[in-house]
């Protein structure tokens, strides 16, 4: 007694009554050796059943024996005879036999009424219960045969209880199943508000669940099962006794149709995990084929990604141009709706101001009003109508782009800052509109106040100069207004311009020379060049009659070929052409005397610089020639350079479309050849999950769970139904708490699972944790104890084995807290180092059993609260009284504040005599050494043992007034120098 059987924190108390190594391995032995004992006789129970049962299927099998009914009916025939014969004996013997074995089949198999679940009510005699029992079997197999689907009738099978469906029920969210309220203990309150609801069986199988809310039958199928659910080893008793009655029971063929429907059954459940592994196969082929598919069409997106992210790049590119170009056209054009107002610029109001300058001053006061609230209107018109009209113009095309719905809203918001301008220049004009009102009223009070003709002249001039004023004011405020829309408009152009450049050179890279452009052009160029010898002619003797008018000619042809190269010159270009045909010298015909000098047909140009002296003897000369005769040889290049016309700009294009790569085709095809075998696989095992065998598994385990017998803990049955359910989650779990002691190659040796001691703790789980572990990997059929095959998993089988090796360290670790016990501190140091290399927490363990370790005194022993203690002055270490050669002093004797206490060690090792300030101990009445102790422990009672650990607990250490506890054994010691200090008993 008095040992922890497990959990978390502590060893014990040291309250147990003693309990050894021997003793805990015994126990354990004795319990193994007894459920060895049970396994091996339900073993041959039911070798012996299915031997009779193998007899009964032979086809030429009768069973001559009569009905127990008949040979109760006959020996009542009997007891009415006035004689006695043995026939009459053993028929009365064997009826009895059969009555009282009638009567204990019913109290294994019949609930009382107090006990009864939900469906108990109609379970009264033992011929129901069996058959009972053979209909939850049968719907055991139906559940694993059928879809897994829950029935589309009430008449199927629902709920925990596999029964038929009633009226309050409620749905499971995950499964589709339909549950009784009784049998999942929900309030009919509850189905009416629950918004979702997941049954017991899912929540048992989800990742984070409790395999304990399906798979514990004393809590959860308590109040669903009808009968005790006796095992079918008990039954099989019970049907091999019925064989040997003489006359054949009711309840014997009930018996054999449990026995032939429980092997159809576990042949249900062979064929269910057949099925289930065959689909895994498939599954696994699938997830193969998914996983190259999925590679390959990761491959294949990089190069495809990349390209399209280039297509989007000139996308956007070509979109930011037309987006500039639309902000851009739609600007112009607010602007321009607003320069074409024609009220309220500064020159109408100049205009306007020197129109009436001849009228009386009350009368231009009048008109300057009439033409603010004019101008006030025609903003206040172009306000409303300016951003519709920029909208409707951007819809039809007029301010660039596609006339798409983004151009258009694009459009209509460029002109926001126009309207703002707009809003504040209305702000502005009525404030002006105020004061006008104001300087009118002013004005019509001085009047009204003139009394004289001189006064009324002096009122009248001031009037004057203050309209004057206004008017001048209102015109520099016309000026202000007109420059801040001429600043905005052209601001924001000259912005929307820089946006729009470099959108188009950021386009530029989208763009490539058009080679069939150039080519076009070429025969263009060099056609005059081909024409050239057709025109030549010979030199004639004497000028003809047009010979002035050929060179005219032929410049206006080369005019025109300069022309054709060049489709759209600039106006300079066309000045500058113009200008070198005037300057190009030409042959001068012979002049007759008084012939009249042709004028040309354009103004020369203007001289860049001086005109030369031209010589009295060429004063004759026309202009041109003489012109051309005194310019120097490197301005008459600079002439031909200029006739000359521009290079045109090679024409530009834009790119192809990007296509796809020999290197993506082919990774494209690689995935689209992977998606077809994915598909293939996928639909293999579309065909193959027809019915879900998953679906199968989950409604058969809850059939199993919910028949009325008690499954055999070595019947592989129900661990294969609760693995398929719920053992994936467990294995998630157990992966995820023995993850560190795995990485650490914990398992290498296959008997003792350990680590490096100097690892932390912390990382690795409590007892507790795999306690609990353990016993969730049972109800999970993951871990069988005592299973004689192979273990259904290694990781449950590792978890098994190292949670038992922890109870087993801490029963051992009880033992040696426990005072009585006195195991020396050696053996408790061997067993700290043992828990260290557990991959267990064991650090509340650890640290109690490390108390135990600590050494005081001379005697090196344990922390005893009954042996008094005294700190020495100088190393501060705690010794007993008894062994410093002192009495320890009663508990009504003050202390000596004045004494000092310097320990034997100190004194050896300071080379001074050791010299005990308090006189000796009483050897009689002194506690016996530790070995002496133990003998006495002995021959103590088990009673007195057992009163003194209700009422004894652990004393606390005694406090020390400087240290507050005791120095570590391996620490060294702190002088004081301060006076003595004893404790007393706790």
């Amino acid at each position: 007694g008095g040992k922890k059987s497990g959990g978390d924190g502590g060893v014990g108390d040291g309250g147990g009554g003693g309990g050894s190594d021997d003793v805990a391995a015994e126990g354990e032995t004795d319990d193994a050796a007894e459920r060895a004992r049970v396994a091996r006789r339900a073993k041959s129970i039911l070798a012996a059943v299915e031997s009779k049962l193998e007899k009964r299927r032979a086809p030429d099998f009768v069973d001559a024996r009569p009905a127990m009914s008949a040979v109760l009916e006959m020996l009542s025939r009997g007891d009415s005879m006035p004689l006695r014969s043995e026939e009459g004996a053993a028929l009365a013997a064997t009826a009895a036999g059969a009555v009282a074995w009638s009567e204990r089949l019913r109290r294994t198999l019949v609930r009382p009424r107090s006990s009864a679940g939900a469906h108990a009510a109609a379970v009264e005699d033992t011929a129901t219960a069996l058959r009972v029992v053979v209909q939850s079997i049968r719907a055991a197999i139906a559940d694993l045969e059928g879809t897994g689907e829950p029935p589309e009738s009430e008449e199927g099978q629902f709920c925990l209880c596999r029964q038929p469906g009633g009226k309050e029920m409620i749905g499971c969210d995950e499964c589709g199943d339909w549950y009784h309220l009784r049998c999942v203990q929900v309030t009919a309150n509850f189905a009416r508000t629950a918004k979702h609801y997941v049954c017991p069986a899912c929540r048992a199988s989800a990742p984070d669940g409790d395999v304990f809310e399906i798979n514990k039958p004393e809590t959860t199928h308590r109040h669903i099962h009808r009968t005790r659910r006796a095992s079918l080893a008990t039954l099989g008793e019970a049907l091999l006794e019925s064989i040997s009655f003489r006359g054949r029971p009711e309840e014997e063929d009930l018996l054999v149709q449990v026995f032939e429907t429980h092997k159809k059954w576990r042949d249900a459940v062979a064929e269910a995990k057949s099925r289930r592994a065959k689909v895994a196969e498939i599954e696994a082929k699938t997830q193969f084929a998914k996983r190259e598919w999925e590679e390959a069409e990761a491959k294949a997106a990089v190069p495809r990604d990349a390209r399209l992210e280039r297509a989007k790049g000139v996308r956007d590119r070509a979109a930011a141009v037309q987006q500039a170009q639309v902000l851009a056209g739609a600007t112009a054009m607010a602007a321009a709706l607003l320069g074409a107002g024609g009220g309220g610029t500064a020159a109408a109001a100049l205009e306007a101001t020197q129109r009436c300058a001849t009228l009386p001053p009350e009368q231009q006061l009048d008109a300057l009003g009439q033409q603010v609230a004019a101008a006030a209107a025609i903003k206040q018109q172009q306000l409303m109508q300016l951003k519709g009209a920029v909208a409707a113009a951007a819809a039809a095309g007029l301010a660039g782009g596609d006339a798409s719905q983004e151009s258009v809203a694009a459009a209509a918001d460029s002109a926001g800052p126009f309207e703002a301008l707009l809003i504040a220049q209305l702000q502005e004009l009525g404030t002006f509109v105020h004061q006008l009102a104001t300087s009118q009223q002013h004005i019509q009070a001085q009047l009204a106040a003139a009394s004289g003709t001189q006064d009324l002249a002096a009122q009248q001039y001031q009037v004057v100069i203050q309209v004057m004023m206004l008017q001048q004011h209102y015109v520099a405020l016309s000026k202000q207004q007109d420059v801040q829309l001429e600043t905005l408009g052209s601001g924001l152009l000259e912005q929307q311009r820089v946006v729009a450049a470099a959108a188009a050179a950021a386009m530029e890279q989208d763009e490539e020379d058009d080679p069939t452009a150039v080519q076009a052009e070429t025969p263009r160029e060099e056609a005059p060049n081909e024409e050239a010898p057709k025109e030549e002619a010979p030199e004639p003797v004497g000028p003809p009659a047009d010979a002035a008018a050929a060179p005219e000619e032929e410049r206006n042809e080369e005019e025109k070929a300069a022309a054709e190269a060049s489709p759209m010159p600039a106006p300079a270009a066309d000045a500058d052409a113009a200008e070198g045909a005037v300057a190009a010298p030409a042959p001068e015909p012979a002049i007759s005397p008084g012939e009249p000098k042709a004028e040309p047909k354009t103004e020369p140009p203007e001289p860049k610089a001086e005109p030369l002296p031209v010589p009295a003897e060429d004063a004759t000369r026309d202009d041109a020639a003489v012109f051309a005769a005194d310019v120097p040889a490197a301005e008459k290049e600079t002439e031909k350079e200029k006739e000359a016309p521009a290079p045109r700009p090679v024409a530009r294009r834009k790119k192809a479309p990007e296509q796809a790569s020999e290197e993506e085709l082919a990774l494209a095809a690689a995935a689209k050849a992977a998606k077809a075998a994915y598909d293939e696989a996928a639909a293999v095992l579309a065909e193959a999950t027809r019915p879900s065998p998953a679906r199968q598994m989950l409604a058969g385990l809850k059939s199993a769970l919910a028949m009325e017998l008690d499954h055999d803990p070595s019947d592989p049955e129900l661990p294969i139904l609760l693995r398929e359910v719920c053992g994936a989650a467990w294995l998630a779990r157990a992966e995820k708490t023995l993850a560190p002691a795995l990485a650490l190659g914990a398992f290498s040796e296959p008997d003792f699972p350990t680590v490096a001691a100097s690892l932390d703790s912390s990382v690795f789980p409590t007892l507790g944790v795999l306690t609990r572990l353990r016993e969730t990997g049972v109800a999970s059929g993951m871990i069988v104890p005592g299973l004689e095959a192979p273990a259904p998993d290694a990781l449950g089988e590792k978890v098994y084995r190292l949670e038992r090796l922890g109870q087993k360290w801490l029963d051992r670790a009880a033992d040696a807290v426990d005072k009585r016990n006195d195991v020396p501190v050696d053996a408790v140091k061997a067993l700290m180092a043992e828990g260290k290399a557990l991959p267990i927490n064991l650090k509340e363990e650890l640290e109690e059993l490390g108390e135990r370790c600590e050494v005081y005194c001379v005697c090196e022993t344990a922390y005893d609260a009954t042996r008094p203690m005294i700190s020495c002055d100088n190393c501060e270490g705690w010794f007993h009284y008894e062994c410093c050669d002192m009495r320890p002093p009663t508990p009504d004797e003050p202390e000596d504040e004045g004494a000092r206490f310097t320990c034997p060690p100190c004194c050896e090792k300071n080379g001074a005599t050791y010299a005990p300030f308090r006189p000796p101990p009483d050897r009689a009445a002194a506690p016996p050494p530790p070995k002496e102790k133990e003998k006495e422990k002995e021959e103590v009672s088990e009673e007195a043992s057992e009163e003194d650990d209700a009422s004894k607990e652990k004393p606390a250490k005694p406090a020390k007034p400087a240290a507050e506890a005791p120095a570590e054994p391996d620490a060294a010691p702190a002088p004081s120098g301060r006076g003595a200090r004893r404790s007393r008993r706790g």
